[in-house]
């Protein structure tokens, strides 16, 4: 991909890669142009010239990431939090880096904002893409069986059904109360 400036890009250092990469507002992470040494049997052997180019994101736990080389030491860096760090500043302890339409790929800085945790596990209940009922790894029942326990409910001991279905006491209690598994 061209390492060509858009219209009404701009670039930033990234911290500790001075030199090496750049950081755009519009989420692109820039390769600059430099030579490198190549070595052949741990000594010398000659200079590779490498051209400016744009790095190409992955998708990493939830993440657009890339890995970024300072001297033979490879760090894997996450593409919104390059792009926060160069043009929102530092952020305070316990803030994240949030994309406000849930996007993980676009980093635009239009796109992200400096949040706490709750603010971003709020937007994703609110957009549905948080990690609830069937989306959650960590799921024991599914919606069928948290019907089952609503309608259980007064009938048998929050217990009884906490052992059946191999969920916590209060895991039931939610449920019944319409918590979690609201849409079950």
């Amino acid at each position: 991909m061209s390492a060509a400036d858009l219209p009404g890009e701009r670039w930033r250092e990234i911290a500790g890669f001075e030199g090496l990469y750049e950081v755009s507002d519009f989420g692109r992470i820039r390769s600059l142009a430099r030579q490198t040494a190549v070595s052949r049997d741990g000594r010398f052997s000659y200079a590779r010239s490498q051209p400016a180019r744009i790095l190409k994101p992955t998708l990493a736990s939830g993440a657009a990431r890339v890995s970024l080389h300072r001297d033979g030491e490879q760090s894997k860096a996450n593409v919104a939090t390059l792009v926060a760090d160069a043009f929102l500043g530092d952020r305070l302890p316990g803030k994240v880096v949030m994309h406000r339409d849930g996007n993980p790929m676009h980093n635009g800085l239009g796109n992200l904002v400096i949040a706490d945790r709750s603010a971003v596990e709020t937007a994703k209940g609110e957009r549905g893409t948080g990690a609830q009922g069937l989306r959650n790894s960590q799921a024991k029942i599914g919606p069928a069986d948290a019907a089952e326990i609503r309608a259980y409910a007064g009938q048998e001991t929050q217990a009884s059904l906490a052992d059946r279905y191999g969920i916590s006491v209060d895991q039931v209690s939610r449920i019944q109360r319409g918590l979690s598994w609201r849409s079950g």
